[in-house]
């Protein structure tokens, strides 16, 4: 179970509406593991004519959201290529969902990862994608590696195109990257306050964000052991005070579903398995790319005041 520590204790109410608004505006990154490798070994791949576009297809060997991808580029400092990330398969013609115009800055081998956070590409394990790569007569190359048939499979399995739909002249030619996935698609969305556990409840999850796997439990607390709660989600995020704390689920035009009561075991634990195939209501289905906040509610009464709190929020998007 996931902790961090607070200072609400301390923070009168107006510091603690800046705390929940500071929260619910922070990204937390999660981890990156690195997926797919092509060596930038042996051979170069102009981009000096504008008249060719390189199209190399990569099929994604873990599941998550594409977070960035590297590639060696060459030539003198002032060589310019236009980078673009197409969904699908190549030869793509699926609207770019993110692209930069990259200008070299040193001479030589200039090894460059680009951030494509921002396009948010959710990826399924064999999903297939596109980085796309055009010159503009400046003199820039991007490394790569050859393997000829006689010799072997190339260097990576999936095909690289050029200008038209085809596997680039023999079938040995592959541009050289790296790319970089984040595996962890949920972020803590608000914040929670000190119940009467003597510390506020997080929401954290374990599992797997596959709808196919559907394995994924909600885990709260420290919560009032024994003390009965639900846990609940809605479409977005949301910052109201409620009861003796913060209710970070926003229901938008669809409500907010409640899940089944489960109860706070010897360590203060709240505990449910979500079933992805059995949602609350239609309106709630948990479908492939979707994005859901949930949040624990649970009784309080030894706290006094109105004798209910949460936990905080966690925004979660599920693998296609």
């Amino acid at each position: 179970m996931l902790r961090r520590q607070s200072a609400l204790d301390v923070c009168g109410p107006l510091a603690l509406f800046a705390l929940i608004l500071m929260s619910t505006a922070a990204a937390v990154h999660a981890d990156e593991v690195v997926d797919q490798t092509s060596p930038a070994s042996n051979s170069d791949f102009y981009c000096s004519d504008p008249v060719n576009v390189w199209q190399q297809q990569i099929r994604a060997g873990i599941g998550g959201r594409l977070q960035r991808f590297e590639l060696v580029v060459r030539g003198p400092i002032g060589a310019e290529v236009d980078v673009r990330l197409r969904p699908s398969s190549a030869w793509s013609t699926e609207s770019p969902v993110w692209s930069t115009h990259f200008v070299k800055s040193a001479p030589g081998n200039e090894t460059v990862q680009f951030d494509v956070e921002s396009a948010n590409l959710i990826l399924a394990v064999g999903d297939t994608f596109v980085v796309e790569l055009q010159g503009n007569d400046t003199g820039a190359e991007v490394k790569g590696s050859y393997v000829h048939p006689t010799q072997g499979a190339p260097n990576y399995a999936e095909p690289l195109m050029l200008t038209v739909p085809g596997t680039y002249q023999d079938g040995g030619w592959r541009i050289g990257f790296r790319t970089w996935m984040e595996t962890d698609l949920s972020q803590p969305v608000c914040v929670s306050t000190v119940n009467s556990s003597g510390s506020e409840a997080t929401l954290a999850v374990t599992g797997s964000f596959d709808v196919a796997v559907n394995d994924l439990v909600l885990r709260a607390g420290p919560a009032p052991i024994g003390q009965p709660g639900i846990f609940v989600y809605g479409p977005e995020s949301d910052v109201v005070l409620v009861g003796d704390g913060v209710l970070c689920v926003g229901g938008g035009t669809l409500g907010i579903a409640r899940l089944p009561i489960v109860f706070a075991d010897g360590a203060g634990e709240l505990a449910h398995a979500l079933d992805v195939q059995a949602p609350p209501s239609a309106n709630f289905a948990i479908a492939p790319g979707s994005t859901w906040v949930f949040q624990a509610w649970f009784r309080d009464p030894a706290a006094g005041g109105s004798g209910f709190n949460f936990s905080d929020g966690l925004e979660i998007t599920f693998l296609p």
